[in-house]
C-alpha cells in the first residue's frame, strides 16, 4: 500500500465536513463490512436468515435457536490488491438453555500504515492505523416457534493516527464509542405452494446504534454506520425429507444517520430525522437524495443438498447517489461433520478498479 502523510489524516477527519452522503461514510469501516461469506454470497442478505449462524452481525435475535458451541473465523483483504489491509473476524456462540443463546465477537481491521509528520512537515516515523470492535450479544425465544428477540452491545476503537499527531493545526486522537444492536425474528408459520411446504421468516434489526466518533480535538462528531434492516426469507422444502431445500431472501436496508458541517446528529434524533431528503456536495455539484435513493436492496438464493453442500447467488444494489455499490454475488459451502467451509465472490457491476471481492470463512459446531 502507498504510505500516506499526515495530510491524509486531515482528509479523513475533515471529509465529513465536505460530503454528507450516508452511503459514503468513511468512518468505522470495520462496522460496515459483512464478515461472513454465507450472507455475502446470497446478495448481502442475512437479517431473516433461517439458519442464523451469522446472527452476531446481522440480527442478534437469530441467536436464540442456535445449539451447542459454534466458533467462526473469517480473514480476507479489505481491498483486493492491497495486501497490507486485512479484515479479521472471530465469533463464538453458546446456547445457555432451551430459550437463549449468548455470543461474542472480535473484529480487527488493519488499515496499513502512514508516514507521520510534525507541524513543520518533518517525518516522525510510521503510524499504523487500525480498528477494533468487541461485542457481546444475547438472543432469547419470546414465543416458541414464533418470535425471538435479541440485544447486543459493542465497543469500537478506531485509530487513524497516533494521538497528539498534528495535521493542519488539528491534534489527532483515537475514536472510541459504545453502540447497541437490537433485533426481532418472526416465524409466521408454514404455508404451501401446491404440495411444496414453505417456511417463511421475517427479520428486523438496528445495528451500531449509539455513540459517535471524534478523531481530533476539533469537537466534530462522526456518526457510526447505524443501519436498519428489514428482510423476508422463504425456504422451500423440495422433497419429503427436506434433503433438497431452496431459500429465497429479500432485504431492504437504510442508514439511520444525519450530519452537517457541525457533525452528526444525536443517534435517537437521527432515527426520526433520517427519513427525509438530504443533500451533499459530490465534488462537482450538489446532489439531492430522496428516501427512495437512500434504500439499499439485496436478493438472494441458497440451495442446500442434504445439509452437506450449499450453492448461493444474489444481487445487491445501492443508488449511485447513496454509495453506488452494485454486485452480483455467488458462493458455496461444504460441510464435514463439525466443520463447514464457506466462500463467496462479489462481482462489481459498475465502474471500479477492483475486479472481485473474495471471502473465505470456517465454521465449527460442537
Amino acid at each position: 500500500m502507498k504510505k500516506l502523510s499526515s495530510i491524509a489524516f486531515a482528509a479523513l477527519v475533515l471529509l465529513p465536513l465536505l460530503t454528507y452522503s450516508q452511503g459514503n461514510l468513511v468512518n468505522v469501516p470495520a462496522l460496515r463490512v459483512e464478515p461472513d461469506p454465507i450472507s455475502t454470497g446470497r446478495g448481502m442478505t442475512g437479517v431473516a436468515q433461517a439458519d442464523q449462524g451469522q446472527a452476531l452481525y446481522w440480527n442478534p435475535a437469530g441467536l436464540a435457536y442456535q445449539k451447542g458451541w459454534q466458533l467462526k473465523g473469517t480473514r480476507f483483504n479489505y481491498l483486493p490488491g492491497l495486501n497490507d489491509l486485512s479484515y479479521n473476524y472471530v465469533s463464538v456462540q453458546k446456547h445457555l438453555d432451551d430459550w437463549s443463546t449468548l455470543g461474542g465477537h472480535i473484529t480487527y481491521l488493519d488499515l496499513g500504515s502512514q508516514i507521520g509528520q510534525d507541524p513543520k512537515g518533518n517525518p516522525t516515523g510510521d503510524i499504523s492505523s487500525h480498528e477494533v470492535a468487541i461485542g457481546l450479544s444475547y438472543g432469547r425465544i419470546a414465543i416458541p416457534n414464533t418470535l425471538t428477540l435479541g440485544l447486543g452491545v459493542r465497543y469500537t476503537s478506531s485509530k487513524l493516527a497516533t494521538s497528539g499527531q498534528f495535521a493542519d493545526s488539528l491534534s489527532a486522537k483515537t475514536g472510541n464509542a459504545i453502540s447497541f444492536d437490537m433485533g426481532m425474528f418472526y416465524e409466521p408459520g408454514e404455508w404451501f405452494i401446491g404440495s411444496v411446504p414453505v417456511i417463511p421468516t421475517i427479520g428486523v434489526s438496528i445495528t451500531n446504534f449509539g455513540g459517535r466518533m471524534e478523531y481530533s480535538d476539533s469537537g466534530f462528531k462522526n456518526p457510526l454506520p447505524t443501519l436498519l434492516r428489514v428482510g423476508v426469507e422463504n425456504t422451500f422444502l423440495l422433497d419429503e425429507n427436506a434433503i433438497n431445500t431452496l431459500a429465497v431472501s429479500v432485504e431492504v436496508s437504510k442508514y439511520m444517520v444525519r450530519m452537517d458541517s457541525t457533525g452528526a446528529e444525536a443517534p435517537l434524533k437521527s432515527l426520526f430525522n433520517s427519513w427525509g431528503r438530504y443533500e451533499y456536495y459530490n465534488g462537482k455539484e450538489d446532489v439531492s437524495v430522496g428516501l427512495g435513493k437512500q434504500l439499499m436492496y439485496g436478493v438472494g438464493l441458497e440451495y442446500w443438498y442434504n445439509n452437506l453442500l450449499a450453492v448461493r447467488g444474489g444481487y445487491y444494489n445501492e443508488s449511485q447517489a447513496n454509495g453506488g455499490s452494485k454486485f452480483l454475488t455467488t458462493g458455496m459451502s461444504v460441510r464435514f461433520s463439525y466443520l463447514q467451509l464457506n466462500g463467496s465472490f462479489a462481482i462489481p457491476q459498475n465502474d471500479t478498479e477492483i475486479n472481485n471481492y473474495f471471502r473465505f470463512g470456517i465454521n465449527l459446531r460442537f
